[in-house]
């Protein structure tokens, strides 16, 4: 689900202000039906295995200005400037995709469409299968100037049954995770923080559920009777 990215490039520009967009996990997505970043300076997406597209790890950066691409450029490559070889300006790093995860790149782009519809239709079956049983909730729909992509099925349960939910699963041979903790609740990051509440109860209640091409009606049937024997049965 898209920041409204419209919005704040206009804030942006209107006070001199660069953006950094953090697209880690919306390949594909939009907002006002532009690609989710292409509103900043900087955007960046990840490629680690279990994103939308993968090259195993790692990821990318895009930008449409010159000048901080070329300084990308010298940073992945040990500072070395892209035009006299083994000329190191300054310290950089070994960022560098290799000719082999580019391939499984350029190859998974070719079939984003598929991919994102294949990861659309599990969300889809889950909502179906699990609406109704006590204490479970689906994201809020955003308006129609967004175009989300699912990246993982996701739900909320209640905070004194997950540990109990993730468990039973396991017991099953169903993989459960948990939403991430918020950054505010870390010790690196404490100290910047304020109260998060909103953070703080959805690390606490979010789960993720299986999200791959192997989730089909039987299996999401499965995972409803573990949730209906923790939670109860549907309304």
């Amino acid at each position: 689900m898209s920041a409204e990215m419209t919005g704040i490039s206009e804030l942006a520009k209107a006070h001199g202000l660069y953006i950094i967009e953090d697209c880690a996990e919306a390949h594909g997505a939009k907002y006002d039906g532009q690609p989710i970043g292409s509103f900043s300076d900087i955007s960046s997406f990840s490629f680690f295995a279990n994103k939308i597209i993968t090259t195993g790890e790692g990821g990318i950066c895009l930008t449409n200005d010159a000048d901080i691409a070329t300084r990308m450029r010298m940073l992945r490559d040990h500072g070395m400037r892209p035009e006299r070889r083994y000329w190191h300006e300054e310290p950089g790093f070994n960022f560098r995709m290799t000719n082999m995860q580019a391939a499984i790149g350029c190859a998974q782009i070719e079939r984003m469409d598929e991919l994102l519809a294949m990861r659309a239709g599990v969300y889809e079956r889950y909502v179906k299968a699990l609406s109704g049983i006590p204490g479970v909730t689906f994201p809020p729909a955003m308006d129609q100037r967004a175009q989300p992509v699912t990246w993982f099925a996701c739900a909320q349960v209640p905070e004194d049954k997950r540990a109990e939910l993730i468990a039973a699963c396991k017991a099953v041979n169903i993989d459960l995770r948990p939403f991430f903790h918020g950054l505010s609740s870390m010790p690196a990051y404490r100290q910047y923080a304020r109260k998060c509440p909103n953070s703080t109860w959805l690390s606490r209640t979010g789960v993720n559920l299986p999200t791959s091409r192997r989730v089909d009606d039987a299996m999401v049937a499965r995972i409803a009777d573990v949730f209906e024997s923790v939670l109860g049965k549907k309304a």
